[in-house]
């Protein structure tokens, strides 16, 4: 009892996130009152800490303990999941059959643990359960981070357990040639597993082009990443595609990018200029928004049509590699100060111009409220466009046009960019023209 209390206060003495400090401020404790720590009903925090600190002391004791945490449905979620990282570290394999039957428990239900499936599956890859390998896969070529950084060194895991050789053969594969490989890569159901041929098979596989076409994102990513590390053969297969007039508009642009990576400009330009499908139409869409939209939010999210790419990229010379936090031509302040000047001349006063981040009292956007005594309008960031609920005045509104700004409003504020993906409350898809040019985020 009085060593399980000087290890608390060991604990709860040192930071509670640098997990290096609080390992090595218990190691004179042995791994037994560890152990009594973790089961205890001291707060999780203290808890978890004991969990971590028994990595690399693990012996057939405490890995029966580190299970029971495991599956233990009572037990708080961020314990189990210290849990299940000690135990895949520890190389305890003989956890496998039962950290399966607790993933077929995760999978059936409908709102599982808050990342308790992603600790198993990572567990479970990493402790060579080549029944894990999709799940693990999925994690892996994840939208999110943090998720993709769990999946990248559960596969690394198993793979380096069972080889390159055994989780082609999980997949259906005869071996891991380039052409079984290539079988792979063009139809296995599971688009990460095709992902995954492509990122494994050789650089000058003559079938990679092919995957350019599949309609997964995850697939036709990792095949211009692939084709970034190809030869010779792969530029002249990519011109082939990109003149391909049977090919679909999206595979056609994705060949013509890869060639313009690839570092060949000139060519790229030449081939997107004569590619008559290449822009996509938005009727009624103004060039302006057009522009603004684009340089804004180019090279979008995963997934994103890479006629868009091309568009920002050669038509419009858009730096795809930084940063932009305003429009294309003025500066916000400076469309502010139009908008103001408009509303002047119109005989309005205007007043406290905010952020959109402080009107909803978190997060950050790309327009501002303005207090005017027409009514209040909200101004883009982007360039000059306005939005309003207000019923405002025909001179109001008038002069705001002649200054160039566009109202937003309607059916223009409610068409999509389609195939242009936006980050927005956690999903990645089209967004309206009204909230890609009044964006908010929290």
């Amino acid at each position: 009892m009085f060593e399980r209390a000087r290890a608390i206060r060991r604990i709860k003495s040192a930071e509670p996130y640098a997990d290096a400090e609080v390992k090595a401020a218990l190691a004179p404790f042995s791994p037994s009152v560890l152990v009594e720590i973790a089961r205890s009903r001291e707060a999780w925090l203290v808890r978890r800490a004991a969990v971590r600190a028994l990595d690399g002391r693990v012996d057939d004791g405490v890995a029966g303990a580190l299970l029971e945490i495991s599956l233990d449905a009572r037990e708080v979620t961020e314990l189990r999941c210290a849990a299940l990282d000690v135990l895949a570290r520890a190389g305890r394999t003989e956890s496998v059959p039962a950290l399966r039957r607790l993933r077929a428990e995760i999978d059936a239900m409908q709102s599982p643990p808050y990342g308790l499936g992603d600790a198993v599956v990572s567990a479970c890859a990493r402790l060579g359960d080549i029944e894990a390998a999709v799940a693990a896969l999925r994690l892996r070529y994840d939208a999110w981070t943090h998720r993709r950084h769990t999946g990248e060194a559960a596969v690394q895991a198993l793979q380096e357990r069972v080889g390159t050789l055994g989780l082609a053969r999980a997949f259906g594969a005869a071996d891991a040639s380039a052409e079984e490989l290539g079988g792979l890569s063009r139809r296995h159901p599971e688009a990460v597993v095709r992902r995954w041929a492509i990122d494994v098979a050789p650089a000058d596989a003559p079938w990679l082009t092919e995957t350019l076409g599949d309609e997964e994102w995850v697939v036709a990513e990792g095949a211009e990443a692939a084709i970034l590390r190809g030869g010779p053969a792969v530029g002249e297969s990519l011109r082939a595609l990109a003149r391909e007039a049977g090919a679909a508009p999206e595979v056609r642009a994705r060949a013509i990018l890869a060639l313009l990576r690839r570092g060949q400009e000139e060519e790229a330009r030449s081939l997107w200029s004569a590619f008559e499908d290449g822009r996509i139409e938005l009727i009624g869409v103004p060039d302006a928004i057009r522009r603004a939209v684009l340089h804004h939010y180019l090279p979008g999210q995963r997934g994103t049509d890479p006629r868009w790419v091309l568009e920002g990229e050669l038509d419009l010379g858009i730096d795809l590699h930084t940063e932009r936090y305003a429009g294309p031509d003025e500066a916000p302040e400076q469309i502010l100060a139009a908008a103001r000047q408009a509303l002047e001349q119109a005989g309005f006063t205007s007043g406290k111009a905010t952020p959109i981040g402080f009107i909803r009292q978190q997060g950050d956007g790309t327009y501002c409220h303005l207090e005017t005594s027409a009514g209040v309008l909200e101004i883009s960031e982007l360039g000059r466009f306005v939005a309003t609920e207000e019923d405002l005045p025909a001179r109001a509104r008038e002069s705001l046009k002649q200054a160039g700004f566009l109202f937003v409003e309607g059916a223009l504020a409610a068409d999509f960019f389609d195939g242009l993906n936006v980050y927005f409350f956690g999903r990645r898809e089209p967004l309206s023209i009204y909230n890609l040019l009044f964006y908010w985020q929290d």
